[in-house]
């Protein structure tokens, strides 16, 4: 349910962050784990979005889920621009009272993964021979 409200195109603003504060908090128990596969790629829009409390939670759900091994190859397969760690990374620069320092120190570390993840993925396709259209 709450999944559903914060995938809701229509969902306003204060709703989308009161259910992201509750599924952060479910985040935590990797039981609940199994209902977030279809808002991944959600949480990394969320992240390049204008709303700096949506962007925070969204942040906190990506990485209480990244500890969870089964749930790592949804996360890098998900899609991510670029441009995105370049924001990430300025935010907590500027703001970094806006994340706790192990949090961010985690958030930096995910999202380098990701680009590693990404860059090797590509490389292997060039290897291959493979070309984009």
């Amino acid at each position: 349910m709450l999944v559903d409200v914060a995938l809701e195109e229509e969902t306003g603003e204060s709703v989308r962050l009161s259910s992201l504060q509750a599924l952060t908090n479910l985040s935590v128990m990797e039981h609940h784990h199994n209902h977030y596969t279809r808002i991944i790629q959600k949480l990394y829009d969320f992240l390049d979005g204008q709303n700096s409390g949506i962007r925070l939670q969204a942040a906190k759900i990506l990485v209480n889920l990244s500890c969870n091994p089964e749930l790592v190859p949804h996360m890098l397969a998900a899609k991510v621009r670029s441009s995105l760690i370049h924001k990430i990374h300025f935010d907590l620069y500027l703001n970094p009272e806006l994340i706790p320092p192990m949090l961010a120190a985690k958030v930096r570390s995910f999202f380098i993964l990701k680009i590693q993840v990404d860059l090797s993925c590509i490389r292997n396709l060039c290897l291959t021979g493979w070309q984009p259209r």
